[in-house]
């Protein structure tokens, strides 16, 4: 792969929804596994990467830095224009993807650094979460080879706007035993008392005649119209 030769322009991606981050040491693709898993910095393919949802506009001013991009640091012999590379996805949203190799030839690769909401820098092996709220920090590196050629996003940096909190993996599915829920767990269900008593005289009450009271009147359709009237604010809506 041939890349132009320069100082790449480096730009932050803001308020973009990070999906399916591997920052927090290199990882590669395993068939075996059906997904990418940690390895060593020098491992064909080995890479930090981490997808990102944006929204339309987000999409296109991010496109727009990488066509200029591509118009400065292209080489002669290298196609003139770039194919945008986003995947769009339901809602009017775009999802990108930002990738660095864990090491060139002999060098190894600086992880990504993360910091936090007020430019805090994150330990090590701070582990970001699909779903978190972050600003991204990436090279734009033309590149061209036989088949491709483009803009790699090079991811350098991660500010942490809002964490989505970690899953919960649990690695068991349902089978017959025991189960922590019982029967009854309300203490204040229905329960029968029965006891015995003598009899007892009953005591003699005083009958007392209660008065009617007076039968109102029905409601005139005035009375609706007074209420209503307390939520009107006094214009004509037409419908």
């Amino acid at each position: 792969m041939t890349m132009a030769k320069n100082n790449y322009t480096r730009i932050n991606i803001n308020n973009v929804e990070a999906m399916y981050p591997r920052l927090d040491k290199p990882y590669k693709w395993s068939d075996p596994q059906g997904k990418s898993m940690p390895c060593d910095a020098f491992d064909e393919g080995a890479a930090y990467e981490v997808n990102f949802n944006m929204t339309k506009e987000q999409a296109v001013d991010l496109y727009k830095n990488m066509v200029t991009a591509w118009d400065e640091g292209r080489q002669s012999s290298w196609p003139e224009k770039i194919k945008m590379s986003f995947k769009e996805l339901d809602g009017g949203r775009w999802r990108g993807k930002s990738k660095i190799k864990a090491a060139y030839g002999q060098n190894i690769v600086r992880p990504p650094t993360h910091y936090d909401a007020k430019g805090v820098k994150l330990d090590d092996d701070f582990q970001l979460t699909s779903g978190s709220t972050v600003n991204i920090n990436v090279e734009l590196v033309p590149y061209s080879t036989s088949t491709q050629f483009g803009i790699s996003l090079r991811i350098r940096a991660v500010q942490v706007v809002s964490l989505a909190e970690m899953p919960e993996a649990n690695p068991f599915g349902e089978v017959d035993g025991y189960s922590a829920k019982t029967e009854d767990d309300n203490p204040f269900g229905e329960s029968e008392v029965i006891a015995e008593v003598e009899d007892v005289p009953t005591p003699k009450t005083t009958k007392s005649r209660k008065k009617k009271a007076p039968v109102e009147p029905a409601k005139e359709a005035s009375d609706l119209d007074d209420i209503l009237s307390q939520f009107s604010d006094g214009d004509k809506v037409d419908d």
